[in-house]
């Protein structure tokens, strides 16, 4: 039987392993936290990534060497203003989807 997830919020802070699901609009734009957690290369994962924010894609972009990631996760949430609470269950079925498959399910950030 699968494992049931355990979800809570916390302020950031120290630096994530495992696996990091960060949110990217339409846009291309990410928080600051996601950025500071991702490393300075993120713009060119995305871009090699050819990745444009469309609402529940996903890219699994390189890992930053100078991260403890093991899997970096880019999921678009297009544009923030058109999603509805159905919207956002349904990116938390693509970020458990990819979680799934993860193999490091046990450790695992959503940044927004």
């Amino acid at each position: 039987m699968a494992q049931t997830p355990t979800i809570a919020f916390a302020k950031s802070g120290k630096q994530p392993s495992g696996v990091l699901f960060i949110l990217s609009s339409a846009d291309g734009k990410q928080s600051d936290t996601a950025r500071s957690y991702a490393g300075p290369s993120l713009d060119k994962a995305i871009a090699a990534a050819d990745f444009k924010g469309k609402v529940n894609s996903t890219a699994e972009v390189l890992v930053p060497s100078e991260t403890a990631l093991d899997r970096l996760v880019i999921v678009g949430i297009g544009k923030p203003t058109e999603l509805d609470a159905i919207g956002w269950m349904k990116l938390g079925g693509t970020v458990a989807s990819k979680l799934g498959s993860s193999g490091c399910a046990t450790n695992a950030r959503v940044v927004v």
